[in-house]
């Protein structure tokens, strides 16, 4: 609280260590620092006493030159950084709240960034456009830094963490993961937007799970694949992998693919979106021709949920249940419509009894047929409610909301289990009974049986 910092705009640069009482003038101490040049901003480092860094600009004098200085000792020395890669005159400069190596300066053409305390310089690019930066500001709860521009708003780099990471050691390595602060697991959410309000509003951070990697050299040549692992060592999901020099993103859609449900020419509500996956540690692995690399992306409910860890493990829980009981029905349902196509494709084939039993079997599935579907023909939705409706709609209604499910929502999940297993019941029936004689009649008459898809298959199809 004693120690104040004071530029002024003639030039002058002065330090008080006693609370104001006295003050010492430090301007002629800068090497190489014009005359009369406006001290645009002071930087107090937050790590070291005695540190500060301070930025001129001379561009009301016609000097467009950036200058930054450093001192270790509260003034008493300087040294001119070398300002290589800082492209024009400077209006501000940040140390970072975590490395005191990692410095930003904000100038006249945009963003500039030293990972080694100033002796390094180079242009932040991305999506940044030329622009004067003209403050910054940390977010500290999101590790978030925000820039305030002239003439184009606020522009926020989510998450500096991977760039804290990017040390001397893992800038000399080939491939290094990179820290990132945790993803989180978030409720499906749809946009309710006006568009006249466009122009005042940017995107929101992803909603995805992010890990980072860092390159030293971009990957031209040969296979290069990223992959996210469970803690089992499961592959969960493929995706592309960033090939450049520099820091690389991995976004990660958290979520299994949405269940699967009967096909029908009806719509079916509920279903949309698969549930997401379960908090803890996951693996991410990059593999090339020279190596395999591996990082972790950790995945956690997010803070901010009104709901507890308790209820959202309940809705977890409620979700995955549901997720499996659409899996059953959807088997049993494609089990049903291939045996039905494949009774339709074998008219004529049998006589006398086992055509009676055919045309029995054929009755007996299309009943089971019409609980699980609807028998509406055309598109959209039909207005009728069978098991598939009632299951789908359980899991929805589980699905879109964050907190522990309902009564009623369970009880409804519970119902539609309990139609199923007599459905399933019925159908299993069939299969030990009524099939069994058909397909050895088929047999006898020199035709192929009918065949039960398998769970795996109908699952596995796109």
């Amino acid at each position: 609280a004693q120690e104040v910092w004071v530029g002024t705009d003639d030039g002058n640069l002065q330090v008080t260590r006693d609370g104001g009482k006295t003050w010492t003038l430090l301007t002629d101490r800068l090497p190489g620092a014009p005359t009369n040049t406006w001290v645009s901003y002071v930087e107090p480092s937050r790590h070291s006493a005695g540190t500060a860094y301070v930025t001129l600009d001379g561009h009301r004098n016609n000097d467009m030159s950036p200058y930054v200085f450093i001192t270790t000792d509260f003034g008493e020395s300087w040294t001119a950084a070398n300002t290589e890669g800082i492209e024009a005159y400077c209006h501000v400069i940040k140390e970072d709240l975590m490395n005191p190596n990692l410095l930003f300066v904000g100038h006249e053409w945009g963003l500039a960034v030293s990972l080694d305390g100033g002796q390094n310089w180079v242009p932040f690019k991305g999506n940044m456009p030329m622009v004067s930066v003209r403050d910054l500001a940390f977010q500290p709860q999101t590790s978030d830094l925000v820039m305030a521009t002239h003439g184009r708003g606020i522009f926020i780099l989510d998450d500096v963490t991977p760039i804290r990471g990017l040390t001397e050691e893992v800038i000399q390595q080939d491939l290094a993961f990179l820290p990132g602060r945790p993803s989180y697991i978030r409720g499906v959410a749809f946009e309710q937007s006006y568009s006249g309000d466009n122009e005042y509003s940017g995107p929101n951070p992803t909603s995805n799970a992010v890990a980072y990697y860092y390159q030293k050299k971009r990957h031209i040549f040969g296979a290069m694949t990223v992959e996210v692992l469970d803690k089992d060592g499961e592959v969960l999901a493929e995706l592309p992998a960033g090939k450049r020099k520099g820091v690389n993103q991995v976004n990660w859609v958290p979520r299994r693919p949405a269940p699967k449900v009967p096909t029908s020419s009806a719509l079916s509500r509920g279903a949309v979106f698969g549930p997401s996956y379960p908090p803890g540690t996951y693996t991410v692995r990059v593999t090339k021709k020279d190596g395999v690399y591996e990082g972790d992306l950790v995945l956690e409910y997010a803070p901010n949920s009104p709901h507890s860890i308790a209820d959202r493990e309940s809705q977890r829980l409620a979700i995955e249940e549901s997720y499996q009981v659409l899996e059953d029905l959807t088997v049993l349902g494609e089990q049903v419509k291939a045996l039905l196509k494949d009774i339709d494709e074998l008219d004529g084939a049998l006589r006398g009894r086992a055509a009676k039993q055919l045309d029995q079997l054929e009755a007996d599935l299309t009943t089971i047929q019409n609980q699980l579907i609807p028998k509406y023909e055309g598109p959209g939705i039909s207005g009728e409610e069978r098991l598939r409706e009632k299951i789908a709609q359980a899991y929805g209604a589980i699905a879109r909301y964050d907190g522990k499910p309902t009564d009623s929502q369970l009880e409804q999940l519970e119902n539609g289990k309990a139609e199923l297993a007599v459905v399933q019941e019925e159908f299993d029936g069939l299969v030990r009974g009524t099939l069994t004689s058909v397909n050895k009649a088929l047999e006898k008459a020199g035709k192929e049986p009918l065949q039960l898809r398998t769970r795996e298959d109908i699952l596995e199809e796109e």
